[in-house]
């Protein structure tokens, strides 16, 4: 469809990052310092033992691409015209490895992902070959699928798309044959396994279609996944009514191993490997069917712009859990010992550990160069934070607005964070470059300062200061007894700006109050004095901006003039 001349054609070969221990997949593991795949026995390897290609009857030129077998690159012998279409046919066996990633098997349990050759994505950039790593997401084209399952009877599975089944076939090895199809979705997947049990539900979208929300668990094991079809219905009402409505006509949830790869999503199918309680379920199942909207409607480039869809799944998912089980959800053990009175949450410490101490990376950082656990920050928690800064910015009324219309005008198109920032700021009237320049992807440091409070009687005269490197609007919350009671936005503080509010009976005037920025020295935010709020602490605490903590450290040693002191 594009009015582009097609000399050659892309095709993932991904099963083959498994084939052998010189695939690009071995050499990333090993760039972050793992070595289960490098170790690993033979047999439990796994990718194509037999793949042909064949263009109108005849082998066609193919070539792997820097020297990896994981992407194919076929030379078509003529040239492809625009409106021009071309068929090309593969045959292959696939041997299925043991779970190092997605694709793979236990004893008893198959995960067919990224099973098959797959065509890679050609938009208006070009081709975009991707190898198959150990961080980063996959982007496909959308397609119609038909297909036909062939397995043994004794395996319950679960896939993309609409299935039926004829009954068994009386033989020897008794099998069941499902004839599939799956309309606009990007990859096709599927499951199976020997122990799976199955709960079942039909539900109404918002836009009338009857939806078939399935559940396979693990039969014995985890006992609270009796919940999880609940779990499920309330994540689905969640996103329809937040988002929009649901692109597909069922969504399957399915119970990972303990030795899978944990969880994920597929355009209608999902695995979930939890191993801990029913809110961290809820929480998980939340979170992987976000995805539905974001990597499966929208079909944002994960390799590319993963602040998208990692960024908007994890913003929604925050909204829905701390809707229904507060701010106490996110405080771990750990968390609440470190936490104490602080204002901020560990993650937030983390992003700001990151950023102050120079590592933070910016989030188009190419995969190849960026740390792990700059990835995990930049593209979901510091993401999702980012959103929910403009969503206070622009008010949530306005923000879902112009989310549920952007979902309903880009779906199955793969729109950029170009096409995105158009359609905010066509729909809100702002500038935001900003925002999706520079707070969602670049690494500049904020850094707001109140430098001044001035009680002119009937007013407060404050005073804001820009003294970091990056150019936004702030808010200034006024509190009273710990709680917000007023809040005023200045448009692009990129020097001082002065601001006057009402005069109320308020105990604290702050910069952004509610810490959704990543500000680098959020104690110069506040209107409360240096030795305010002075408390002595162990050092094991998290500092919080509204109070100053001397941290106090005690020491037990022994020397032999002195003895134990």
């Amino acid at each position: 469809n594009s009015p582009d001349v097609l000399n050659e054609i892309y095709i993932h070969l991904w099963p083959n990052a498994f084939k052998d221990k010189s695939s690009f997949y071995t050499q990333d593991q090993l760039r972050f310092g793992m070595r289960t795949f490098y170790f690993a026995k033979d047999k439990m390897l796994g990718g194509f033992e037999e793949m042909n290609f064949s263009i109108n009857g005849s082998a066609p030129v193919m070539e792997y691409v820097d020297g990896y077998e994981d992407i194919a690159k076929i030379i078509l012998s003529k040239p492809l015209q625009p409106s021009e279409t071309l068929q090309i046919k593969a045959s292959f066996i696939l041997k299925v490895p043991r779970f190092f990633s997605r694709l793979g098997r236990t004893d008893d349990t198959y995960h067919f992902m990224h099973w098959y050759p797959r065509v890679a994505v050609y938009d208006s950039e070009g081709w975009h070959p991707y190898h198959y790593g150990m961080i980063g997401e996959f982007y496909g084209e959308y397609g119609n699928y038909d297909v036909v399952l062939t397995v043994p009877d004794d395996l319950r599975i679960g896939f993309t798309g609409r299935g039926t089944a004829e009954l068994p076939t009386v033989t020897t090895d008794s099998t069941m044959t499902w004839s599939i199809s799956a309309k606009n979705v990007h990859d096709f997947a599927w499951v199976a396994g020997k122990n799976y049990v199955a709960d079942f539900e039909k539900v109404k979208s918002i836009d009338g279609r009857d939806i078939s929300l399935t559940i396979l668990r693990r039969e014995g094991e985890r006992m609270h996944w009796k919940n999880a079809l609940k779990y499920l219905k309330e994540s689905f009402d969640f996103y329809e009514s937040n988002v929009g409505a649901y692109a597909y006509d069922e969504v399957v949830i399915v119970q990972g191993t303990r030795k899978g790869h944990g969880n994920m999503e597929y355009p209608g199918l999902i695995v979930v490997t939890d191993r801990g309680t029913e809110k961290s379920l809820d929480y998980y199942i939340n979170h992987e069917l976000g995805h539905q909207w974001f990597y499966g409607a929208l079909g944002f480039d994960e390799r590319r712009e993963p602040w998208l869809d990692e960024g908007l799944t994890t913003f929604y998912e925050h909204r829905y859990t701390l809707g229904k089980h507060g701010k106490k959800h996110y405080d771990d053990e750990l968390d609440g010992l470190l936490k104490g009175g602080s204002d901020i949450g560990l993650s937030h410490a983390v992003v700001l550990q990151q950023i102050n101490t120079g590592f933070s990376q910016r989030a188009d950082t190419p995969l190849e160069e960026m740390t792990d656990l700059n990835y995990v920050i930049r593209s979901y928690e510091q993401s999702a934070a980012a959103y929910l800064y403009l969503e206070e910015y622009l008010g949530k009324s306005d923000f879902d607005r112009i989310m549920k219309s952007f979902y309903e005008l880009w779906k199955f198109k793969h729109p950029s964070t170009a096409d995105v920032q158009a359609h905010f700021e066509k729909e809100s009237g702002r500038k935001l470059d900003w925002f999706f320049k520079e707070v969602l992807v670049g690494n500049k440091k904020v850094d707001y300062k109140l430098s001044d409070v001035v009680d002119s009687g009937d007013t407060y005269t404050v005073t804001v200061d820009n003294v970091g490197e990056l150019a936004m609007p702030v808010v200034v919350d006024g509190y009273k007894d710990g709680k917000r009671v007023l809040s005023q936005w200045l448009d692009v503080v990129e020097d001082s700006k002065t601001v006057t509010i009402d005069k109320s009976d308020l105990d604290r005037i702050s910069i952004d109050g509610e810490n959704l920025l990543f500000d680098v020295n959020r104690e110069n935010n506040h209107s409360t004095g240096f030795f305010n709020n002075l408390k002595i602490n162990l050092p094991l605490k998290l500092n919080s901006s509204t109070e100053r903590n001397l941290f106090v450290l005690p020491v037990v040693g022994v020397n032999t003039a002195d003895g134990l002191y």
